[in-house]
């Protein structure tokens, strides 16, 4: 169950139901969705948005109310409390000061939006409003990457790196792409065959720029998770639709290896890999390596509490001082660049399952939503996210990390509001 069911006497309906005024309710969401979209490159003003989307659920006591509702009877939101405070415990332990502690527990703020977004997005109507957000934002930088990369206008950063970086810009291209074709499931776009026609070709516009311009890897892992849950949005047969999800899934692995960009990249990832301890240059993949095997020696050294919060770039340090690692391997980082392995170095086994609760309770409910698009949608977020994190720490980074947090609280959100009277009365 996603919420307990020890409780009588609250007016769920009152709750959750969706106001039409203009309230704080209202203000608050058009805040949440300025997250989305400003997060792309204007950080100061995400944080600004932050600031007052706390200072409402702080003074406004309906929506502190129902914010302490989803903190109290929502078993992922309480695994998250719990995460939060463990980190917090952490500090008890580690070999930062607690300044830095307190600083790498700030980073997890974003952590916040998560029930925010529960308490705001209480209807398919919102949940399409914040799709619809994404996807502007994302199609202005898309063109903009575009007439960029055939030279027509004149951009201050490379045209794979306009939306903050290429693996950023490529997962938030994806998953607009998936975005579009969602909206027009849910008929969004109406009947008329032109706009149908635009919908699509506007999904071709942004699945070629990961193709053709874009180089982040993590792009490329999550147009393939959108490709290959795709099926599922038009399937009625689970069984089949499962082997043709992974028939699709394989054709999207052709279709990058088609492209000349992709599959530079794809072939650079493996040699870098391969010549990790060899190679006179420094290399993206072959610095994870690098940083993977020896964060596996500081979980070794603390399983359970890890090296507490803000301790991982000191514990790493010593041991790279006592390993005889040279040169560009032995770059001393504060994240491994897979958000496994350092949860658990930082915060022990402990912490990381605080973390995996409350991804399996996200989990558990995609399959229970009764719109099937928006599950497919999430789905895909979901899935590419997680996958993206062996590589990458992008559950706790800026931009994709909220793309995560934001999208699953909103999901549970119109989850919630629409089955919560079931599941908790008997």
């Amino acid at each position: 169950m996603l919420f307990s069911s020890k409780f009588k006497g609250i007016d769920i309906h009152e709750l959750f139901k969706l106001k039409s005024n203009f309230s704080a309710e209202s203000i608050a969401f058009f805040l949440l969705c300025a997250n989305l979209v400003f997060m792309t490159r204007a950080f100061a003003l995400v944080n600004l948005i932050e600031f007052f989307l706390l200072c409402l659920f702080s003074l406004n006591r309906e929506l502190r109310q129902r914010l302490f509702f989803v903190c109290k009877y929502n078993w992922a939101v309480r695994g998250l409390v719990l995460f939060l405070l463990w980190i917090a415990l952490s500090s008890i332990w580690s070999i930062s000061s607690y300044s830095e502690s307190l600083i790498d527990l700030w980073s997890w703020r974003k952590l916040m939006l998560f029930p925010m977004a529960i308490v705001l997005v209480n209807s398919p109507e919102r949940f399409s409003i914040m799709i619809q957000s994404l996807i502007a934002i994302s199609l202005i930088f898309c063109i903009a990457s575009w007439l960029g990369y055939f030279g027509m206008i004149e951009l201050d950063r490379q045209p794979q790196h306009l939306l903050e970086n290429h693996t950023t810009q490529g997962i938030l291209f994806s998953v607009s792409a998936l975005g579009i074709l969602t909206l027009q499931k849910r008929g969004i776009f109406g009947n008329a065959n032109v706009l149908k026609l635009v919908a699509w070709s506007l999904v071709v516009v942004l699945v070629l720029n990961n193709l053709v311009i874009s180089t982040g890897r993590g792009g490329y892992v999550m147009l393939v998770t959108v490709l290959g849950i795709f099926p599922f949005m038009y399937g009625t047969r689970p069984v089949k639709t499962f082997f043709l999800s992974i028939i699709v899934a394989f054709t999207a692995l052709a279709l990058l290896f088609s492209f000349s960009t992709p599959r530079a990249k794809i072939f650079q990832a493996f040699t870098e890999l391969n010549t990790a301890y060899e190679s006179d240059r420094h290399t993206s993949l072959g610095i994870r390596l690098i940083m993977a095997k020896t964060t596996i020696q500081m979980i070794e050294d603390s399983p359970l509490l890890g090296s507490g919060s803000g301790g991982f770039v000191h514990q790493y340090a010593e041991l790279i001082r006592s390993s005889n690692l040279s040169g560009w391997r032995a770059m001393v980082s504060d994240d491994p660049h897979n958000q496994y392995l350092h949860v658990i170095a930082e915060y022990g086994l402990i912490g990381f399952f605080f973390l995996a609760f409350v991804l399996f309770q996200i989990a558990k409910t995609i399959p229970q939503n009764y719109i099937p698009s928006y599950s497919v949608f999430v789905s895909a977020i979901f899935v590419g996210t997680l996958l993206n994190c062996i590589f990458n720490g992008h559950i706790s980074a800026f931009v994709e990390g909220r793309l995560f947090w934001i999208f699953t609280g909103a999901f549970v959100g119109i989850y919630a509001s629409s089955h919560l009277t079931e599941k908790i009365y008997n």
